[in-house]
């Protein structure tokens, strides 16, 4: 279990590590503790949105379709990172619970559309309240140059790992 706040790299004045060692552990730190903020961040949307009966899954369906409603489901399952089995389960429950009404694409007819209703519309400004809600708790004791400093600096990690996935897909 981590301890509270995240982890803390301790240093040790005794035994100085060189330079490079003292970064790449840093840097394991600072990737534990995405990880944890990712994964706390998650669990208190998750237990928000089951109090107002939505699971993240139907959020980001129904973000997505509020998005761009002619897409295939095979793009939705993407954006909404399930399978496109658990998918069609989604949607179905979103046209049950009237959070969105299908029809057929006029680009393409192997495409469904979905399009949200007002319900659906109300349910997508009430989940993105409790994720600003929850933002505002985290970040309430970070300035904003910090946070802008933090945001370039995983800005900077993103661009690194999209680059990497780039030539891992060119060299296969």
């Amino acid at each position: 279990m981590m301890p509270a706040g995240g982890v803390v790299m301790k240093h040790d004045k005794k035994h100085k590590l060189p330079k490079e060692e003292r970064k790449a552990a840093e840097a394991r730190v600072c990737t534990e503790n995405m990880r944890a903020l990712t994964i706390g961040f998650r669990a208190l949307l998750e237990d928000a949105l089951r109090d107002e009966g939505l699971t993240l899954p139907q959020l980001r369906l129904l973000k997505a379709v509020k998005r761009e409603a002619d897409v295939s489901a095979a793009e939705l399952a993407r954006r909404c990172m399930v399978t496109p089995q658990t998918l069609q389960a989604i949607l179905v429950r979103a046209v049950q619970a009237k959070w969105i009404v299908r029809g057929k694409s006029a680009k393409n007819e192997r495409i469904v559309t979905a399009k949200l209703t007002a319900l659906g519309e109300a349910m997508v400004e009430k989940g993105m309240g409790m994720v600003g809600q929850i933002e505002e708790r985290i970040w309430q004791d970070v300035g904003l140059s910090e946070l802008r400093q933090l945001n370039e600096t995983m800005r900077l990690g993103i661009a690194k790992i999209e680059s990497a996935t780039a030539d891992l897909a060119v060299a296969s």
